[in-house]
């Protein structure tokens, strides 16, 4: 879990927030936007209903709607399902094998920059524009997942060949 806890602590860096506390199972995150984050790291091996909904109630308690949290094993279907229909709340979930190196420090991995949020006007712009004339990156993509790619998001790709785009879906 040590492992983990320092990629995610590299996660927050590359997604330019701010560390402004943390413990041994708690890490909790600022960007100059003032936008909060907590990562939440657990030992338990179960993540199951109740444990989701005791860290829904700490996210709350701290007034928090973005989390990553960080678990041992296998999460049940049922608390997945919860956190894909959650509206108010971005968790984003991570097995803790999966976070043992940084994947994008891998010599395979290009570059990777946020050029457009989705729904701004940028974003639309560049849709109307070219959404034909470039391939997609699914937001389950390991780098869109360490980044925090959303859905609409245009990401572009810097390799040493050249610059693509790519929409994230």
């Amino acid at each position: 879990m040590l492992k983990a806890y320092e990629i995610c602590l590299e996660i927050l860096h590359q997604r330019h927030y701010t560390v402004i506390d943390k413990d041994n199972e708690r890490i909790l995150a600022l960007k100059p936007n003032g936008e909060k984050m907590c990562v939440f790291t657990t030992n338990s091996t179960k993540f199951n209903v109740e444990t989701i909904h005791e860290f829904i109630s700490m996210m709350k308690k701290i007034d928090i709607n973005h989390s990553i949290i960080v678990y041992q094993d296998n999460a049940t279907p049922v608390a997945k399902k919860i956190i894909e229909e959650s509206t108010e709340l971005n968790i984003e979930l991570f097995q803790v094998d999966e976070l043992q190196y940084n994947i994008t420090k891998h010599f395979l991995v290009p570059k990777h920059q946020l050029m457009y949020k989705k729904n701004t006007i940028g974003c639309v712009n560049f849709k109307n524009k070219y959404s034909s004339k470039f391939p997609h990156l699914q937001k389950n993509d390991p780098v869109a997942r360490f980044y925090g790619f959303d859905t609409g998001d245009i990401i572009k790709i810097t390799r040493d060949d050249g610059v693509m785009f790519r929409i994230v879906k």
